[in-house]
């Protein structure tokens, strides 16, 4: 499966793949997982991962999929995770520094019980390179025109993860995540749907309706 994200990254106009992860049941608990040969099965969770360059500048997104029905106690793990990220984003404004848009998400997860497992990275700068300034420990205060990876996740060891990734730019009315509407700049990626509620369902078998006719 990683492979097979690489290559449409390429064929999208991905000028270089600067970090691609997948991983599945347990290994999404590790931040660092490596993908390998484990099949992905039913009742697994999915985190993707990818960081490309296009037009120079490097974008990253990370999305969390359960095939059929997820594992006990996820969905209730991952709501968390769009929580903290829909509270990152609220704090973002010029003149805001970086360590309050990390406090607002820190907040949301410390507050649902799952502090102990959240990663402490909640952000970090993107532009030229796939990981620069400003960071959540610094007081570098936004303004427009700045761009920042926000990237909340949880990780319960040996059980499941999750983590949420988008490109925000910082304007002059708040936040501007990539699935908001925006004039397009080519080359432009596909734009992004906002981070669901609850995890994408896949490989669920929908019921063939049932013949009514008499």
């Amino acid at each position: 499966m990683a492979k097979r994200l690489g290559l449409l990254l390429v064929e999208s106009g991905c000028e270089d793949v600067a970090a691609l992860r997948v991983a599945a049941g347990e290994h999404t608990a590790r931040p660092s997982h490596v993908p390998g040969d484990r099949v992905i099965n039913p009742g697994d969770a999915v985190t993707v991962s990818v960081c490309g360059r296009w037009g120079g500048y490097c974008a990253e997104a990370a999305r969390v999929f359960v095939v059929a029905e997820p594992p006990e106690d996820f969905d209730a793990m991952y709501s968390v995770v769009p929580a903290a990220y829909r509270a990152g984003l609220a704090a973002v404004r010029p003149g805001v520094p970086m360590s309050e848009v990390a406090r607002a998400v820190t907040e949301v997860i410390d507050g649902s019980g799952y502090g102990r497992y959240a990663s402490p990275q909640v952000a970090h700068g993107i532009g030229l390179g796939p990981d620069e300034g400003p960071r959540p420990g610094e007081d570098t205060v936004l303004s427009a025109g700045m761009t920042f990876c926000l990237e909340p996740a949880i990780h319960v060891p040996d059980l499941f993860g999750a983590r949420l990734a988008d490109v925000i730019a910082c304007t002059e009315s708040g936040a501007l995540p990539p699935w908001a509407p925006s004039p397009p700049h080519p080359p432009h990626p596909r734009p992004l749907t906002p981070p669901p509620h609850e995890p994408e369902r896949v490989g669920v078998a929908h019921p063939t309706p049932k013949d009514t006719s008499p």
